[in-house]
């Protein structure tokens, strides 16, 4: 955020209907970082005092004063020499009072920057949004400066921690959203109204929480209800389930398809046709824009990220992009030159003596799951089928249908460890752990890295 007064800031979180005393000099100047983390607090910064399970924030705010913040959101006021913005708890749940003030904050700077201009996309789907929101702020950056959130920021903390990175620069704001539970996504959206909103698909992810595919899709859905008129609505078009959330919004509808002779109805049509894979399973692929008015447009794509689901991600975020501002031929562009931002999804590092590493030790739902064996399993062989876990449940059932062999080719499947850090530290032969240099050196077969049980006799 723009740095602000102390004043200026209580006046915002009050005017969300917050009771918010300040305590301390109200024209300090405060920002413009804001942080949970009294680790990353620096000069000026925002600290927001967060109860933890093991851990109270309130416990940090001199530890965040010592590294320079200028004041901190608390739920109570704190003997500390540090300014305090202290957000009054509700009888009802008196623990939150310190998230509510960050929430109503970022509300705030959210409506003050729409009014400025700001555009922001919204993307919700059971798989891909990560990978999506890292492809279109790559493609919108290429237009003005661009916020999106880092790694999985998707929740009530990670949405309004987000928006409070707008300053009066901020072009597009980026906006991932999950769901628990019926009533998230919608409660995110007020938190930043979008005016694009990308729903990738309905899997099974939380199906534990929701009961069913279509309960999911319920959820989801309150991504496009909130939409106004002039907005666009971002939707699949090869997944019933999302297809139909047109019938959910009074915006315009903007759909992608993967199916070259798809023509559905909508004010945008955005199609991936004439799919090529190299042997890492990065795809090329030519982008078709229609709409009404007899627009009838192509690009070709070359994908550096890896996988055919990631065709489906670049070809939503080309849509959402096309719908907010850039030409095809620039959207075409950035997403040829776009990468993995986010680790441990897919994250290929080619070693000098051919060998590729992979790492995809994201904790992933069994849509992701299949997804990436089945671009490991294009990228090794012909499609055989690969050896079967011990003890099989019908998730890992299902993964294992995917894994792959072929002859003279050995897979290594290695349980990832914490420990080990980014294998993006690993690019120095020397800071690659012995075990790992020797399997490179070996030269039998490519090394999967993974936090999820493998495959294995």
């Amino acid at each position: 955020m723009k740095v602000r007064t102390a004043g200026q800031l209580a006046e915002m979180i009050a005017a969300d209907g917050i009771t918010c005393r300040l305590v301390g000099d109200s024209e300090t100047l405060v920002g413009p970082d804001v942080v949970i983390d009294s680790r990353q607090a620096g000069p000026g910064a925002l600290f927001v005092a967060l109860p933890g399970e093991h851990v109270d924030g309130h416990d940090y705010l001199a530890a965040a004063a010592s590294a320079g913040a200028s004041a901190a959101i608390t739920s109570h006021q704190v003997d500390q020499p540090i300014v305090q913005l202290v957000c009054e708890p509700e009888p009802d749940d008196p623990i939150k009072a310190a998230q509510r003030g960050l929430t109503a904050l970022a509300r705030g700077l959210h409506a003050e920057a729409t009014r400025a201009g700001l555009r922001t996309v919204a993307i919700t789907g059971s798989a891909g949004k990560t990978s999506t929101k890292d492809l279109l702020a790559q493609v919108l950056a290429a237009h003005g400066p661009t916020i999106s959130p880092v790694g999985s920021f998707n929740n009530e903390l990670g949405t309004p921690l987000t928006a409070c990175q707008i300053d009066d620069q901020t072009a597009f704001l980026v906006a991932e959203m999950g769901a628990r539970a019926a009533g998230d996504i919608a409660y995110l959206c007020s938190i930043v109204p979008p005016s694009a909103a990308i729903v990738l698909n309905v899997g099974t992810a939380h199906l534990g929480e929701f009961g069913s595919q279509q309960g999911i899709a319920q959820a989801k859905g309150e991504i496009v209800e909130g939409l106004p008129a002039d907005g666009w609505a971002v939707l699949n078009a090869d997944d019933p389930l999302v297809d139909e959330m047109a019938a959910r919004t009074q915006a315009r509808i903007a759909r992608f398809s993967l199916q070259s002779d798809a023509k559905p109805l909508a004010d945008l049509l955005v199609r991936a046709t004439d799919l090529v894979a190299d042997d890492l399973d990065r795809y090329r692929f030519t982008l078709r824009v229609c709409d009404p008015a007899g627009r009838d447009e192509t690009a070709t794509v070359h994908l550096r990220v890896i996988g055919g689901h990631q065709v489906s991600n670049a070809t939503a975020a080309a849509t959402a992009a096309l719908a907010v501002r850039p030409p095809l031929a620039s959207v075409a562009s950035a997403l040829s030159a776009a990468t993995s931002r986010s680790k441990w999804r897919m994250e290929l590092h080619e070693l000098a003596n051919g060998a590729a590493i992979i790492n995809d030790a994201y904790n992933a739902n069994p849509e992701a799951m299949a997804a990436a064996l089945g671009a490991w399993r294009r990228s090794v062989s012909d499609g055989a089928a690969g050896n079967r876990p011990r003890e099989p449940s019908p998730c890992w059932a299902t993964c294992s249908n995917s894994a792959p062999t072929r002859p003279g080719c050995t897979t290594t499947w290695v349980p990832w460890q914490p420990s080990w850090g980014s294998t993006r530290s690993w690019r120095s032969a020397t800071s690659r752990p012995r075990w790992f240099r020797g399997l490179c050196a070996a030269g039998r077969g490519p090394v999967w890295l993974t936090r999820n049980r493998p495959p294995v006799h």
